[in-house]
């Protein structure tokens, strides 16, 4: 059937009535073989009408206004038609210098646009050309290879599972460069190891983390952090794969803190509460805070017990924790399964070289140390050095109330 035929039949297809529509379409069936449900379908479209021309003024702008605007709107980094207008008569002058001069009808065309008209003229181009927005400090690519863990650590995490994380010592402000500190726990034991990094950036937290990895005592099998660049990137990531022993990547969720949550206490704990809160902009204060590090290191895993959650329980509308047996990192590697012998009697070692109270005493020695440099270097006000209450390590002075008193394991030698 032609096209013609065909809106004839629609035509009176929709002008008949329901028993010249029953004939039209058994007429229809038989000439084209088609089935009744199609035929009635075909004819139901809507006939086809005669256009008609366009209405209203015709286009004042033509293709070459179009395409100077084109080119002057990619010129200008893709500004909206309010932002493009006022700009015009500067950069079409600019334009004839650069592209040839201009007929004078077509300037004088794009010197009275509306900014409206620009972005009605600008519309398909905007859809040809979207701007390039880049996110995620450009390591989209390098996030979608390192897997995102979700849900709690396993009660039974072999040991060598670090959760890490840092911790800005730049006062109020981000401006500048300031020290840092670099905190990697082990979900297993909890044993906790602490360095300071000259900035934050990718060079300088990678030397901090191999640096505190030699006094790991057992073998590292697997890093978890947060979506910060100075982890996600090629250099730990290169590091990580060059490693003999393989070595499991993952990251936490975006924006959600408590997936990290036993690195985010200790940060709290050995971190906030004993170097506070100010600004430490100086580089030579990175050899005193690093010698606190390690004697702090040694006093917390060696001799200071802790908690371990088991598992939870929900009753009702509570939630009920149990935790296992109170003791120290060091214990709780001793005591592990899958703890080989010779890290065992290291450890041993290593603990009964130690008194608990001289090395008390040699953790304020360096702490001392590190604040008196901050006092020379000017790093930060004598009456601000630490925000976080009056712990067992205090730096001298802080502790200014009449008549108080300290644990007796704080006494400097």
């Amino acid at each position: 059937m032609s096209l013609k035929s065909l809106e004839t039949y629609r035509r009176r297809y929709s002008q008949a009535g329901r028993v010249w529509k029953s004939r039209l379409l058994d007429e229809v069936c038989e000439m084209e073989g088609w089935t009744r449900k199609h035929a009635i379908k075909v004819l139901r479209r809507r006939v086809r009408r005669k256009s008609k021309p366009p209405r209203g003024r015709k286009p004042i702008y033509g293709p070459t206004e179009v395409q100077v605007l084109e080119r002057l709107w990619l010129l200008m980094d893709q500004p909206c038609g309010k932002l493009m207008a006022p700009g015009l008569a500067d950069w079409t002058t600019s334009y004839e210098r650069h592209f040839g001069q201009l007929p004078v009808k077509v300037r004088e065309r794009l010197l009275q646009i509306s900014p409206a008209q620009i972005d009605r003229l600008l519309s398909p181009f905007k859809v040809q050309h979207p701007r390039k927005v880049r996110t995620g400090g450009g390591n989209v690519h390098l996030r979608n290879q390192i897997p995102i863990r979700v849900g709690p650590w396993s009660p039974e995490t072999p040991l060598g599972f670090l959760e890490l994380d840092t911790v800005s010592h730049g006062g109020p402000t981000t401006a500048g460069t300031f020290l840092w500190t670099l905190t990697a726990t082990d979900i297993a034991s909890g044993w906790t190891l602490l360095a300071p990094a000259w900035g934050c950036g990718q060079h300088s937290v990678l030397e901090a983390f191999e640096a505190m990895l030699q006094r790991l005592p057992f073998r590292l099998r697997g890093i978890d952090t947060d979506n910060g660049n100075e982890f996600i990137n090629y250099h730990l990531y290169t590091w990580i794969q060059a490693q003999s022993d393989p070595i499991e990547f993952t990251r936490s969720r975006p924006r959600r803190k408590n997936d990290n949550a036993h690195v985010e206490q200790k940060n709290s704990t050995h971190v906030r509460q004993q170097i506070g809160y100010d600004r430490y902009d100086h580089p030579a204060l990175a050899v005193p805070l690093r010698r606190f590090y390690e004697s702090y290191e040694r006093f917390r895993n060696l001799f200071i017990p802790g908690f371990k959650l088991l598992r939870k329980e929900r009753i009702g509308a509570k939630v009920r924790k149990i935790y296992g047996e109170r003791m120290t990192p060091c214990e709780r590697i001793l005591q592990h399964p899958d703890t080989p012998p010779e890290i065992a009697k290291t450890l041993r070692e290593l603990r009964n070289r130690h008194d608990p109270i001289q090395l008390s005493r040699e953790v304020q020695r360096h702490k001392d140390r590190f604040f008196e440099e901050v006092r020379r270097r000017a790093g930060a006000r004598t009456d601000r050095l630490r925000r976080a209450g009056h712990g067992p390590f205090s730096p001298p002075g802080a502790d200014t109330r009449p008549n108080s008193t300290l644990a007796p394991f704080v006494t400097t030698v």
